[in-house]
């Protein structure tokens, strides 16, 4: 089991390699003809955000939209982590308008409300830092680093008693963009390298 599970990440940092070499639409017929031949893949796209990612097929996703706080996201979860009493349907791995309660957590979110719009970068990193400590987390480490095309971004790291998170921020004018990560503390380690997969295979077409 552990063999074919090397093998497997062996697989997915190849073709993520190989994905990531493409142009924006060499990548997108690429993703097309990958999801339809490797079955341990799937792409989602989102033209809102102009972006698209990979991830397990043993995931689940939901979309997010908070109208009071103009808050629009995807929260992608381990369906083995997930009670499927909880689903709408258990042959579907996409829920609509249904709050998923997972103990791991992958998402990304743009806010595009006051007073994030056209917040710089250091800035937004600084706001971040401030709503995790009012809540109880520690921060652990932030550093700077790039996403998708070359798009500078923060990480920061924090924990809880129970849990542990990280977040990457980014701004594309004019809205501020974050992905978390957030999981109890005994499967953090489990998911870390698909959530590390799934955040190199991010691309941005605008």
């Amino acid at each position: 089991m552990l063999l074919i599970s090397v093998i497997h990440q062996f697989v997915l940092y190849g073709y993520f390699d190989k994905a990531q070499a493409l142009n924006s639409s060499e990548y997108s017929l690429f993703i097309q003809n990958e999801a339809q031949n490797n079955h341990d893949l799937l792409a989602y796209e989102d033209n809102t955000f102009g972006m698209r990612l990979v991830y397990p097929i043993d995931w689940g996703y939901k979309e997010t939209k908070y109208f009071f706080v103009r808050v629009k996201g995807i929260q992608l979860f381990p369906i083995a982590e997930v009670n499927l009493k909880e689903l709408k349907s258990s042959d579907s791995k996409t829920i609509s308008n249904e709050w998923v309660n997972s103990p791991v957590r992958f998402g990304i979110e743009r806010d595009d409300s006051t007073p994030f719009k056209n917040m710089p970068l250091d800035q937004y990193k600084e706001f971040d830092i401030s709503r995790l400590e009012v809540n109880g987390w520690n921060v652990s480490s932030i550093y700077k680093t790039t996403i998708g095309n070359n798009v500078e971004a923060y990480q920061i790291n924090y924990a809880g008693p129970i849990e542990k998170g990280m977040d990457i921020l980014f701004v594309k004018p004019s809205d501020a963009f974050q992905i978390y990560y957030i999981s109890y503390n005994e499967l953090h380690g489990k998911y870390l390298p698909a959530v590390e997969r799934m955040i190199n295979s991010i691309q941005f077409s605008k």
